[in-house]
């Protein structure tokens, strides 16, 4: 057996030859023999084998990393210092106070935005279009630089940019908040790629469709609109333009740069490029055929028909030519051939050659299910009129549960808000279209139907997954798949029509392929943008106070002016839904009058008012006096509070909606024997998304409620909706804010398992 120090001697020479040190060699046979057993010791052996000491093994974050830290786990400054203390000493996190100023020295400069001519502060801005650009070329080159990547100074940097709007999220107003819209308008980018100006590939975002990617660069607390499209548009697009002519130059440790700018402007859904266009009324965006064209056999076969042939010089040389002197266009019966859909004045000079890919997804499920309703009723027809119509609703309902307990999803129900849209997303979407789901829809049309509709869905899933793909494409071949779903489409199924977002994706998606490199255009589509809309939503005007004491309802003019509050906390925690009882139940001696009671209960308004509305009560009866001498309503609160809990945080499979509010006022009114001799029950909400008065499903839900408790008649009616400050749920709950504000709960968010319930 060879002695140790016979090996000690080899070591020594294997070392000397190849220039090493002995401490470099053992470090790298400690991490080759380790690598795939034990973790912990072949870093070790990894860090020894590049530095040979060990007394330059830290654990220390830099600013750099606790910002990546706290930004992608979304951590307040509370969550950030706690984990420092928890994960003192074995990693070292620096103080908030370097960290919060580090960021600052990151993050471009904000003004307040104001629109002409009211003037009000709706929102925020970034200022300098090209400070954004160069902040993020110097961080990719700082990052690039520590991973040792040498980094020319003729630069080439590509991002994707701008706007979309988060709605349907319920806010609560108060007399105090500029917030006047439960709509958020945002603008944002996205950084794609860095190349050397001979087009070497230095650095390409390889998630540039998560919403971690996204930046903003505006936040407008205001509806989408053609007013606001024409503000935002003159404050970045002709600055966005002017540098991807010029470029920008900047220097940068001691180093001058100059970077060639291309913004792709790909993150925008149909309404947003329909209004910029000024094309209302047209058939397609892209090109000027017509609808019967796309169903022409002859045409069909002819690539050129259908070739992008809509331009913003084209439209706007329109616009000028059918302007009239007042200001408006020249309109006239049956004219598109003259005006091509063109309706008003449009707001860019650059073309909106894109598709949208999440709506490709969306849409496309909603087109598919209606081929499977118009093929399961047996109505070969693509409008919906009278008889055919209830036929298609029967279908649609049986069509529906069948995929529900196949897949599990439910598709096409209207929005929680009653508003117009659909419950399918872009999730749904991709699984919808997937191989592993394809059998089960393809079982809900009848069986003489199936063949044929199998490979009409086989080849729009092909279709939908090449163009959103970022993989190279050969597009002769996907150029023939196209034609050949047009063509299926033209033969088997002329009943069906096509929409604008499908008519983009089967006769316009090859052209744009090739433009982008003959690759997919899942790069440069909107997800990443859509995506942000849930994160958004974290900076809409709050509710009431958490600081709020008050308990009164006061008369309109005398109601105090309460500051707002949300439960703003990232992360998994807890989202509470309540159901009050309110009943007047209190002892009373026989001498009292009923009548007035009876009349309090029956005219009792759900917000402050006058007292023009209880003329033939006696005042003192319900109004008091508080210590500030200001009038309220003395309001009941003899009955309980029920509180369920639900966990809000990365999963989103389980949410509040009215179904589940409807189950839970069953349980809770099933075990407390509330209804017991009550023929009559009043429901009073807040109109908020989960409990629209509008809104179909939840009627549908409540209707079911009403039905099962066997009640003579259910009253639901709004209370004060929009102003949480006349609400008594967020009376109550501005008690328990304190509590709940600060609970992030270490648990299964769903609360599936039994152990991870509340």
């Amino acid at each position: 057996m060879r002695r140790l120090g016979d090996l000690n001697e080899l070591l020594d020479e294997f070392a000397n030859d190849n220039n090493l040190s002995v401490n470099k060699v053992l470090g790298y046979l400690l991490y080759q023999r380790n690598h795939q057993q034990n973790k912990k010791l072949s870093t070790l052996g990894k860090h020894l084998s590049e530095t040979g000491d060990l007394e330059e093994v830290h654990n220390e974050l830099s600013l750099d990393e606790t910002l990546a830290f706290k930004n992608y786990f979304d951590l307040s400054r509370n969550q950030l210092n706690f984990c420092k203390s928890f994960l003192s000493p074995y990693v070292k996190i620096p103080n908030e106070k370097y960290v919060q100023n580090y960021s600052k020295s990151l993050l471009p400069e904000i003004a307040p935005w104001e629109m002409a001519p009211e003037h009000l502060q709706t929102g925020v801005f970034i200022t300098d279009r090209e400070n954004v650009i160069i902040l993020t070329v110097k961080r990719l080159i700082d990052m690039l630089k520590l991973q040792n990547v040498l980094v020319r100074t003729s630069l080439i940097y590509r991002e994707k940019c701008r706007y979309d709007g988060a709605g349907s999220m319920s806010i609560y107003k108060s007399a105090n908040t500029p917030m006047e819209t439960a709509n958020i308008f945002s603008a944002m980018y996205d950084p794609l790629s860095l190349k050397s100006d001979s087009g070497e590939l230095i650095w390409n975002n390889q998630t540039s469709n998560s919403s971690h990617c996204c930046r903003p660069l505006a936040l407008i607390a205001e509806k989408e609109s053609k007013k606001l499209l024409e503000f935002i548009n003159r404050v970045f697009v002709k600055n966005e333009e002017f540098y991807q002519k010029k470029g920008v130059s900047f220097e940068h440790e001691n180093v001058n740069y100059k970077v060639k700018v291309i913004i792709e402007n790909s993150m925008k859904d149909l309404k947003v490029r329909t209004m910029e266009s000024g094309l209302g009324g047209a058939d397609c965006l892209l090109c000027t055929s017509r609808r019967s064209d796309w169903k022409d056999l002859k045409k069909l076969v002819d690539f050129d028909c259908f070739a992008i042939d809509r331009t913003a010089a084209k439209t706007l040389d329109l616009y000028k030519q059918l302007l009239k002197d007042d200001g408006e266009i020249e309109k006239s019966k049956d004219d598109y051939n003259t005006r091509q859909g063109l309706i008003s004045k449009p707001l860019l000079s650059s073309d909106q050659h894109f598709i949208t890919i999440t709506h490709q997804y969306i849409n496309g499920v909603t087109w598919i299910l209606k081929i499977i309703y118009h093929l399961r009723s047996s109505v070969l027809n693509w409008s919906e009129r009278g008889v055919i119509k209830e036929q298609i609703n029967k279908a649609r309902e049986l069509v529906l549960n069948e995929i529900e307990k196949a897949t599990g999803f439910r598709l096409d129900k209207c929005e929680l808000t009653g508003n117009s849209g659909t419950s399918t997303t872009g999730g749904q979407g991709r699984r919808f279209f997937s191989f592993e789901l394809r059998k089960a829809i393809v079982k809900t049309v009848r069986s003489n139907y199936q063949k044929s509709f199998e490979k009409l869905l086989q080849l729009y899933s092909v279709i939908l997954r090449a163009v959103s793909s970022t993989e190279s494409v050969d597009v002769p071949k996907f150029r023939q798949l196209t034609v050949d779903f047009s063509v299926l489409i033209a033969k088997e199924f002329p009943w069906i029509d096509y929409s604008m977002t499908t008519h983009s994706l089967i006769f316009h998606s090859a052209e744009l392929i090739f433009r982008n490199n003959s690759r997919g255009l899942g790069e440069i589509s909107e997800d990443a943008l859509e995506s942000t809309n849930k994160d958004v939503r974290n900076f809409r005007a709050p509710a009431v106070s958490r600081y709020v004491r008050s308990k009164k309802f006061h008369l309109v003019g005398n109601q105090p002016n309460l500051p707002d509050h949300d439960f703003s906390k990232h992360g998994i925690r807890i989202n509470p839904s309540a159901l009050v009882v309110l009943s007047n139940q209190g002892k009373r001696s026989s001498s009292v009058d009923s009548h007035a009671s009876y009349e309090l209960k029956v005219k009792k308004r759900s917000r402050s008012c006058d007292r023009r509305l209880f003329p033939d009560i006696k005042q003192h009866t319900i109004m008091t006096i508080d210590k500030r001498n200001l009038e309220h309503v003395i309001w009941s609160r003899t009955g309980q509070l029920f509180i369920r809990p639900f966990g809000s945080g990365t999963d989103h499979t389980i949410k509040a909606t009215s179904e589940v509010h409807t189950n839970n006022l069953q349980q809770i009114t099933t075990e407390n024997n509330m209804l017991l001799q009550k023929s009559v029950i009043t429901i009073i909400s807040d109109n908020g998304p989960d409990w629209s008065i509008d809104c179909m499903a939840n009627i549908y839900n409540l209707g079911r409620f009403w039905k099962e408790q066997k009640l003579n008649a259910l009253i639901w009616v709004s209370y004060a909706p929009g102003h949480s400050r006349f609400n008594p749920i967020e009376r109550m709950f501005s008690r328990l804010t304190d509590l709940l504000q600060g609970v992030i709960i270490d648990l299964d968010p769903s609360f599936k398992k039994t152990s991870q319930q509340l």
